[in-house]
């Protein structure tokens, strides 16, 4: 893989998520994951790296990525500095596309939290064989949107295998 100055990028960490996303990131990572927070507001960014310095110091070494994932070539030069990005802005159908193509493009690894089930066939069927190919990584349903339908899949196997015999 290419040198990039970032192991990791939260792309909308100024939202819930992504403020949860950063203060696990400055608690348990830093300093031995490089990371950075990206979106469109730069002083909201700024809130966000020094809440994650007032977590653990070391954080002070947080980039901050100011993008608009409207426009290609302003998520291109984001994704162009990242290993990862953690994309946890949406709605995926509007912001997401974008993101995935400089991802597979750019050699960059993707991960979100959608639950957009049209929108991530789309992206699978778009971008599949091409992530493939190039080695990167299009992971949907990270975490906070599939958890409540992972609990419940596992509530009524729970329920089947001790109440239906």
């Amino acid at each position: 893989m290419v040198d990039r100055p970032y192991d990791v990028t939260v792309w909308g960490a100024t939202g819930t998520v992504g403020r949860l996303i950063c203060e696990n990131l400055a608690t348990h990572y830093t300093p031995r994951v490089k990371w950075a927070v990206a979106g469109r507001t730069p002083a909201n960014l700024k809130k966000i790296k020094d809440q994650a310095i007032k977590i653990n110091p070391a954080c002070k070494d947080v980039g901050v990525l100011v993008g608009d994932m409207t426009k290609q070539a302003s998520v291109d030069e984001v994704v162009r500095s990242t290993h990862v990005v953690i994309a946890a802005a949406g709605p995926y159908t509007k912001l997401g596309g974008p993101v995935v193509d400089a991802c597979v493009r750019l050699h960059s690894h993707y991960l979100d939290l959608s639950a957009e089930l049209p929108w991530m066939r789309d992206i699978q069927r778009k971008y599949h064989d091409k992530a493939v190919h190039e080695k990167v990584k299009i992971v949907h349903t990270s975490g906070f949107d599939s958890i409540p339908s992972d609990i419940g899949a596992l509530f009524v196997a729970d329920h089947m295998l001790n109440h239906m015999g």
